[in-house]
Parts: C-alpha cells; sequence; structure tokens
C-alpha cells in the first residue's frame, strides 16, 4: 500500500470518527430545551441528523465557527424559492443563556455540493415544521419553551428565509408562566403553556391559561381553562382572526405593547 492510499485512509477514518462523534455522542445529549414540547406540536418535522447526511454534515464542519458545533436536527425545503434545495440545522456552538443556547445554520445544494451561508446564535430551529408560503417557498412555523428569571416562556414564530438572518423570524405568539417554576408575578401566579397546533393557511393553536392568587396556589380550584386561537397566513407572516384578539392581547403581553392595546 502506498503512502498516498495510507493517508486517504487516515483521512478517512478520521471523518468516519467526527461524523460519529456528531450524530451518535451529540445526538444523545439535550440541547437543554423541553423534549416532551417538542414532540407534542410538531412530531416528525425536524429530522435528527444521521450518517445518511454525511455530505451535509461535511459541510457543516468545513464551517468556520469560534467553538465546536454539535448538530442536532435538519429541515429541509425550498426556503429561497421553488427549485432551491436548502436546509436549516439546529445546532450548539457554544451559545449561553443570553443566545438562547443555540444557534441555526443554513445550508444550500448547489450542482450536488451543500454549502453553509450562514450561521445565526440565538435563532432556536430545535421545534419546527414546514409552513407553504402564498408564492410556493416554503416557511417554518417553530415552536420554543424556554426557562429564565422565575418565569417558563412558550412562543411561536414564522421564519422567513429570504430575509437577513437577524431578521428572518416573526412572532405569532408569546405566553409565560410563573406557576411551574413557583415564582409569583406581583401576587399572582400565571398559569399557562401551549397544549395543541393545527397547521395549514390558517393556523389554530390551543393555549391553556390562568391567573392564581399566591393566596390560593395550594387550594383545591378548578383547573386552567383551555382556549383556541386562530390565525391566517398573510404573506409570509400569521396574524391573528378578529375574534382571537382581545384574548391574545391578555394573554400574550409582547403582542399588547406591538398593538399598543388599550387597558
Amino acid at each position: 500500500m502506498t503512502a498516498c492510499q495510507n493517508l486517504s485512509l487516515v483521512r478517512a477514518a478520521s471523518f468516519f470518527l467526527l461524523l460519529t462523534a456528531s450524530t451518535v455522542g451529540f445526538a444523545q445529549e439535550s440541547d437543554g430545551r423541553d423534549e416532551q414540547f417538542r414532540r407534542s406540536l410538531f412530531p416528525n418535522a425536524m429530522v435528527r441528523l444521521g450518517r445518511a447526511d454525511a455530505d451535509l454534515l461535511g459541510a457543516l464542519h468545513d464551517f468556520d465557527t469560534e467553538f465546536p458545533c454539535r448538530f442536532y436536527d435538519a429541515i429541509r425545503g425550498h426556503f429561497t424559492s421553488t427549485a432551491a434545495t436548502d436546509a436549516i440545522v439546529n445546532a450548539h456552538c457554544g451559545e449561553s443563556h443570553a443566545e438562547n443556547w443555540g444557534s441555526t445554520l443554513f445550508a444550500q445544494l448547489r450542482d450536488g455540493r451543500w454549502t453553509v451561508r450562514w450561521r445565526q446564535t440565538g435563532l432556536i430551529t430545535s421545534y419546527c415544521s414546514l409552513v407553504e408560503f402564498p408564492d410556493g417557498r416554503d416557511g417554518l412555523l417553530c415552536a420554543d419553551r424556554d426557562t429564565h428569571m422565575g418565569e417558563r416562556e412558550d412562543s411561536l414564530y414564522t421564519i422567513d428565509l429570504v430575509q437577513p438572518p437577524k431578521q428572518c423570524a416573526n412572532p405569532v405568539l408569546s405566553i409565560v408562566d410563573t406557576e411551574a417554576t413557583g415564582w409569583p408575578n406581583a401576587t399572582t401566579f400565571i398559569e399557562s403553556s401551549i397544549e395543541r397546533i393545527e397547521m395549514g393557511s390558517r393556523l389554530s393553536v390551543w393555549v391553556r391559561y390562568g391567573e392564581v392568587p399566591v393566596a390560593l396556589r395550594n387550594q383545591p380550584r378548578a383547573p386552567a381553562r383551555t382556549y383556541r386561537l386562530d390565525f391566517r397566513l398573510h404573506g409570509t407572516q400569521y396574524v391573528p382572526e378578529a375574534g382571537t384578539i382581545p384574548m391574545l392581547r391578555q394573554i400574550d403581553e409582547r403582542f399588547a405593547k406591538r398593538t399598543k392595546a388599550s387597558p
């Protein structure tokens, strides 16, 4: 066997070990977010990266980052045009809590070769599903659940990948729960969670929401009510139906501020 052949075998073995570490070792580690929440809302949407994704993983590992990345899931679609083959990859590259513990990489397939175009820290694509935009392109509807400063926040947002990375996410819904963490907001605990989603050109979201006085937290009480919120796809964003707006202003503080709702 020649020296060149030996070198080729070493390189192949090194890449196989790198691929195994990314798809086996890293896949077994949690990305710090709620896996049950993910499965309940978007079953089988994001696909765990594996050995069949060697070409995409090779491009991801070739992309220069400050810290080594752990690549978890990917979703492929026609994000930039109806003829394009693109991929979004959920990753962790050493991000802190201030950066949402994660990032997203965007790759494109051109002439049979994957190329990573960008990586955006803080953009979380752990729990996403494809949405067809009116122009025929694919977009994403994503969900996130994060706990910080005594609050657990459930959020929904769309992603339009023809927009710049820092501006591609558009909010749909954001609700905060303080009962699960045990931290009251003033004199009241808030019980809230996104329970179920039905998708299409219209989006229906079932939300559990209730407010509990601190003094009654450990007393028998009726469970929090479940509300249905309806949205329609307007361009590349979901906007609330008229009947949903009053409830949304009550439970989504950010929406109330964006729409300057009166008390």
